[in-house]
């Protein structure tokens, strides 16, 4: 799965705005942060070993403080920053994901010397948030799309723009908020020299956390996990019409950047693009340009392997 991911985040990062070379490092750079920094059960040892300090944080917390964060570098250090300057537990809100991975959190955040409770998204969520708060816990909660989103509703998503186009993000932890009578304060992990830096913004609404956000990525694009699922929320950037191809196993597939239409080559047209790229190329593209001809009745151009 990891070429396939890999792929996509090349796709998106054309997509997004970057050139070919820059697409490419952004791909290689992603894919060796999977096992790593997006890891969340490898947070202790993402702080431990890469270190972090925190940039911009009062002595103490803001009162009516709800805490959000993004997907970007090693974010569950906002996690672990948190709890330990202000030395209190830290509820971090999630959607709906197994009770492993919420209990992954919890212990990996738990060794880094915080103290971490998950509150899940449920109808006891605003009770829960509220009793956090009024007995002096931090709360923090994510704003943009968790993985694995791919059927986006439009009701509740508004757009910001990201790159050469727009992001789709729910409004919902920001409406929440509103309800609750709390601010809405910025909190990014973001990669330092040798070392993370998390980042205090301050209150911010939801535009310009996104604004800021965007700001991050342009200095850092590897360092943002969204990328492999980016297509399915985001509006405009350039379009490319490169064909990504890759080999799971004995199948070669192929994925076509502009509508995310894949293929799997047969046997026999694997075999021989396989034959050819170890003379020519040229010629095994060729190959795989006539096989996505017969295919889908389209010319397809670019050809780039993962």
């Amino acid at each position: 799965m990891n070429k396939l991911r890999t792929s996509l985040v090349y796709l998106n990062a054309k997509r997004y705005g970057l050139t070919e070379t820059e697409a490419r490092q952004c791909a290689a750079r992603w894919g060796r942060h999977v096992d790593t920094l997006f890891d969340q059960s490898a947070a202790d040892k993402v702080a431990q070993e890469c270190g972090m300090r925190t940039v911009g944080f009062p002595d103490v917390p803001m009162a009516g403080t709800l805490y959000v964060t993004a997907h970007f570098s090693a974010y569950t250090l906002v996690s672990i920053a948190l709890s330990r300057h202000y030395n209190r537990t830290i509820y971090i809100v999630v959607g709906t994901p197994p009770a492993e991975f919420e209990q992954t959190i919890v212990d990996s955040v738990t060794r880094a010397g915080a103290r971490a409770v998950i509150i899940r998204s449920n109808f006891s969520m605003l009770k829960n948030i509220r009793n956090a708060i009024d007995e002096g816990s931090l709360v923090v909660s994510l704003i943009d799309v968790p993985w694995h989103r791919l059927v986006i509703p439009t009701r509740d998503y508004s757009r910001f723009d990201f790159g050469a186009g727009q992001i789709g993000a729910s409004k919902s932890i920001f409406s929440m908020a509103e309800r609750l009578g709390l601010r809405t304060c910025f909190v990014l992990c973001e990669p330092g020299d040798g070392q993370f830096r998390i980042v205090h913004y301050g209150e911010m609404s939801q535009a310009r956390c996104f604004e800021t956000l965007a700001e991050a990525v342009a200095r850092h694009p590897d360092h943002f996990e969204r990328f492999c699922e980016l297509h399915a929320y985001y509006d405009g950037g350039r379009r490319t019409d490169d064909i990504v191809t890759f080999t799971l196993g004995e199948d070669r597939y192929c994925v076509r950047a502009w509508d995310y239409k894949s293929w799997k080559l047969s046997k026999s047209v694997s075999a021989a693009v396989e034959t050819a790229l170890g003379a020519d190329e040229t010629e095994a593209s060729g190959l795989i340009r006539s096989e996505l001809q017969r295919l889908s009745g389209c010319a397809h151009e670019q050809i780039v392997y993962f």
